[in-house]
């Protein structure tokens, strides 16, 4: 059997002046001091070890992240986002596919594994110019649908329990590029980046309630807009886009 291919890295390099050098990493001290600063680190750790490049960003790694730090859930969703707004994290990529990574942490990835016969990394995750002739670039969808192999008897059973149950759909957060389609769809004026920067902000709460439905929130945000166009020709602010209860 074939060895399965390594991905991360057992070390990677720390610039002993990345505190004074970056701009950004100083402001992170300054706004929340050493636990800003060992948020960053224990990231890069965890980016490097597991995929090498980049994480799937979601609950399960923040809470994980908040116990190793020693921290409340809110501070690392606090620190996340400014890294994001910072550009220490790349926006567009998290954006699109809940990944935190960077091309800094890119280039010391491909530096890194030079010297391996051959990596792979998913063409469009990827933000720096690859050189290396050991790199190759896959089509991969990195949230594939888990697959579970069960007996006919099993399948039947659950199927019959399944339609006896109350069907809940879970909200999952849309990418702002679902959220381009469905307003190009709609042919109306809401911002996607606006929108998605609202509700990311807000934990994507509406009022003090959990979104359940965003394509709902986007035709409200809609409907709002219209009302603005269609009555006295004043400024338009952000307010004039957000359902009541959101300002």
């Amino acid at each position: 059997m074939a060895r399965p291919q390594k991905k991360g890295l057992d070390y990677f390099p720390l610039d002993v002046m990345m505190d004074r050098a970056d701009d950004d990493i100083e402001m992170l001290e300054a706004k929340y001091g050493t636990n800003g600063f060992a948020t960053l680190i224990k990231l890069y750790m965890k980016i490097y070890q597991d995929d090498g490049y980049y994480i799937k960003w979601n609950e399960k790694p923040s809470l994980l992240l908040a116990k190793r730090v020693n921290v409340d859930i809110n501070l690392i969703n606090s620190i996340i986002n400014d890294l994001i707004e910072w550009g220490i994290f790349d926006k567009k990529l998290y954006g699109e596919y809940h990944i935190l990574t960077s091309k800094r942490i890119q280039h010391t990835y491909i530096d890194a594994v030079k010297k391996r016969k051959s990596v792979e990394m998913v063409g469009s995750l990827v933000l720096v110019e690859i050189v290396n002739n050991n790199i190759n670039l896959i089509n991969s969808d990195i949230y594939p649908q888990s697959k579970v192999k069960k007996s006919k008897v099993d399948k039947s059973k659950e199927d019959k329990e399944d339609k006896e149950k109350p069907v809940i759909k879970k909200f999952i957060i849309p990418t702002v590029k679902e959220l381009e389609e469905y307003c190009k769809e709609r042919k109306n004026n809401v911002n996607p980046n606006k929108f998605f920067d609202f509700y990311e902000s807000k934990g994507w709460l509406v009022g003090k309630n959990k979104m359940k439905n965003w394509k709902a929130a986007v035709r409200t945000w809609e409907n709002n807009n219209n009302t603005s166009t269609n009555g006295n020709n004043k400024e338009e602010s952000i307010y004039d886009y957000l359902p009541k209860g959101d300002n």
